[in-house]
């Protein structure tokens, strides 16, 4: 997935780090389409909502996409091996920005298991209808 404009946070409670970027929705699709197959990766996701008011409301979010709307943050959790997990590590502990080439070698070969839609399936199905 190409990602641009990275931000980086480090979460000292779980020992994990929150990293934002932007990029495509084809981008974005093409990174998670496996994912969200299964239900986003996490056991007990819920699929898309099928209720009228779900409904209607991704009807409005699709003619918004369409328009070019900007999405809220949709939320991808990746499990790391140890060794590019202590790549980011240490280097936001010498002080240093962590680019975009590195974060897209760090992120490009992770196995789809490793990968959870945490927040966005009804999101992700907007931008797929």
């Amino acid at each position: 997935m190409k990602i641009d404009k990275l931000s980086v946070i480090r979460d000292n409670r779980s020992d994990c780090f929150s990293i934002m970027g932007t990029t495509s929705i084809i981008s974005f699709v093409d990174y998670i389409k496996e994912v969200y197959a299964d239900r986003g990766g996490i056991m007990g996701q819920r699929d898309a909502l099928k209720t009228s008011s779900a409904i209607k409301i991704r009807k409005r979010m699709i003619k918004d996409i369409a328009s070019g709307t900007v999405l809220p943050p949709l939320v991808i959790g990746l499990l790391l091996p140890s060794e590019k997990f202590d790549i980011i590590t240490e280097t936001i502990e010498t002080g240093k920005e962590l680019s975009i080439g590195v974060f897209h070698d760090i992120i490009k070969d992770i196995d789809k298991e490793n990968i959870s839609l945490i927040d966005g399936m009804q999101r992700t199905t907007a931008i797929l209808e």
